[in-house]
């Protein structure tokens, strides 16, 4: 046995040639196994004799025994070598090539996936940006007192015609060859008037009706909805309930009074220095963010990797199941869902796939800067910092709710590790954010005292009812 070893675009190949000896060996192992399979008139199956069998022998069937031989032998030399210790091989599934299938010289290739890793870590330290953080105006105040003021608008009825904007209040029933065709009524339902959220041209024809009017809306169904109403032409019989138009309250001390949560205020003057003060303190991790996001796709974009294209394929397979079904419980196929948002099914696959490479190479670059800069690991303590109980206390108790809501065992688990994973990974993330953000000047490295003093606080704090302690 020969055997060649190569790593090639983030893949290991073992080429393995047999010569003729273990070709001999191996049809051996394989005439008798075979032989158990097949049944020879006048015996019972697998009883007859290797030579007695071989006659009713399909090639196709020998040539396949022979090859699980070679493979298993194959495994049985690389386990005996330690080829899967030296190099960081996937529990996916290998594949197999015979490149040549002769007495004399049988050849193999087999081809497994590799982790995948990155080859040259780009930089991610003394990285120029062209970053910059967001003054905070007095423009911007007054958008965020008209966001407010609109959040707590009132909808006043009128006794006038509907016009675009208004919230019109309807009772409608959709007829298709006569008779009502599922999914196209509805009552009492409030249908505010230019956002296009119905059926196109259906809003349009509600304009200028007022309260207790009843009408027709006649339309022809776009080609994007399901396969029985697309381009049918159909009835809206509708009743106009009431009309009503939003009204703004003035921005003024009476209006600053009325809020609630963080926006509790005496006047106006107090409202708009606690706004000032939460979109700079905005304004700050925007920047930190921005900052950090700058660098690391700078770093990524840089760096060079080794990604096994099979181990994408796989991920981008296992992407597009779980959308299909979360698609398919809300009543729609894949197909249709892309035909409403107007993409292709190989420009929706080659999102997947990009996207799926960009997670993966994102992961890597953390990986590695965590590595270079010798970031400790997460521990259990920051997971339950975050959590707010021990670790197995959030398992029982997530356990338990679970299964009172009629959650499958496996499913159960699955959902708990991939929530402690995601609270895992962005503590880490975080971490080695933290640590770019230090390397590249834009934040001061916590020091250990400044740990330990609050760490110390945080301790004094817990002796304390919690109605006694400050935010």
């Amino acid at each position: 046995m020969e055997k060649k070893i190569e790593k090639k675009d983030g893949n290991l190949v073992i080429d393995t040639v047999f010569d003729e000896k273990e070709f001999e060996e191996v049809l051996k192992v394989a005439e008798e196994n075979l032989a158990k399979e097949i049944t020879v008139p006048g015996f019972r199956k697998g009883k007859a004799d290797v030579d007695l069998a071989r006659r009713y022998f399909k090639e196709s069937d020998l040539s396949n025994h022979m090859i699980r031989v070679f493979l298993r032998r194959i495994d049985k030399s690389n386990a005996k070598e330690k080829i899967f210790e030296t190099y960081k091989v996937m529990n996916i599934q290998p594949t197999a090539d015979i490149v040549k299938f002769e007495k004399n010289a049988t050849e193999i290739k087999v081809t497994y996936t590799l982790y995948s890793e990155i080859t040259k870590l780009g930089q991610y330290k003394g990285v120029k940006t062209d970053v910059k953080k967001k003054d905070i105006t007095d423009e911007d105040i007054d958008a965020e007192l008209k966001r407010l003021a609109k959040d707590n608008e009132e909808l006043v009825s009128v006794e006038r015609e509907a016009k675009i904007g208004d919230v019109a209040n309807i009772d409608f029933i959709g007829y298709l060859n006569g008779k009502a065709f599922e999914g196209g009524d509805g009552k009492n339902f409030d249908l505010t008037l230019g956002s296009n959220h119905f059926v196109p041209g259906f809003e349009d024809q509600v304009v200028s009706h007022k309260a207790g009017d009843k009408f027709d809306i006649n339309l022809v169904m776009p080609e994007n909805y399901p396969q029985e109403l697309a381009n049918k032409e159909v009835v809206f019989k509708v009743t106009v309930n009431t009309v009503k138009e939003s009204q703004l309250p003035n921005i003024d001390d009476e209006f600053a009074t009325t809020l609630s949560g963080e926006y509790v205020s005496k006047d106006l003057a107090e409202l708009k220095e606690k706004i000032k003060n939460k979109l700079v303190a905005q304004s700050e991790n925007d920047y930190f963010h921005d900052l950090a996001n700058s660098y690391l796709i700078s770093c990524r974009d840089s760096s060079e990797y080794e990604i096994s294209e099979n181990y994408v394929k796989l991920l981008v397979e296992d992407r597009i199941k779980r959308d299909t079904k979360d698609i398919e419980d809300k009543g729609l196929s894949l197909q249709e869902y892309l035909k409403l948002i107007n993409q292709s099914y190989d420009d929706y696959q080659k999102s997947v796939k990009d996207n799926v490479i960009a997670e993966i190479k994102n992961n890597l670059v953390y990986q590695k800067i965590a590595e270079a800069e010798k970031i400790p690991p997460v521990s259990n303590e920051e997971i339950e910092k975050v959590i707010g109980s021990k670790i197995e206390d959030f398992v029982k108790n997530y356990t338990e709710y679970l299964k009172l809501s009629k959650v499958k065992e496996d499913v159960i688990s699955y959902q708990i590790n991939s929530y402690l994973g995601q609270v895992y990974n962005n503590i880490f993330q975080q971490k080695v954010i933290d640590k770019v953000l230090i390397l590249n000047g834009d934040k001061k490295e916590e020091k250990a005292e400044e740990k330990k003093e609050e760490k110390k606080e945080n301790l004094q704090a817990d002796k304390y009812p919690v109605e006694n302690k400050k935010d």
